[in-house]
């Protein structure tokens, strides 16, 4: 299963890289093909906008063919997050919430849409 995965990274030290790197290690260990946007911009933090992150990540979860979407603890915090979530469950994908212990449960679509209505 292919996975985005999203969570709130601005205003946050190293843009909240510890919490992205271990949810992505427990869910590749558990065998999920994850994508990360810390790893896809590594080289381009000082040079590119939020809007131009953004762009690129609803564009990659447009066309990039993912089962669904991971949200980590507190994306609800997240602008950037919030249209993620959007997107998939615009494009009908899968919702997962990512838990503290490393667990992660698929959401009804109905509990996802209400979860984003309440972070709006």
């Amino acid at each position: 299963m292919k996975l985005y995965l999203s969570g709130p990274m601005s205003g946050i030290p190293d843009n909240n890289a510890p919490a992205f790197k271990l949810a992505a290690a427990h869910l590749r260990f558990q065998g999920y093909e994850v994508v990360v946007p810390h790893e896809l911009d590594h080289n381009d933090r000082g040079s590119k906008t939020w809007g131009d992150f953004m762009g690129r990540d609803i564009k990659l979860i447009a066309d990039g063919d993912f089962d669904g979407i991971v949200m980590i603890p507190y994306w609800e915090k997240s602008n950037g997050a919030r249209v993620e979530l959007l997107t998939m469950l615009l494009l009908n994908k899968k919702v997962f919430e990512f838990e503290l212990d490393g667990t992660m449960q698929e959401l009804e679509r109905k509990d996802a849409k209400l979860l984003l209505k309440e972070a709006i």
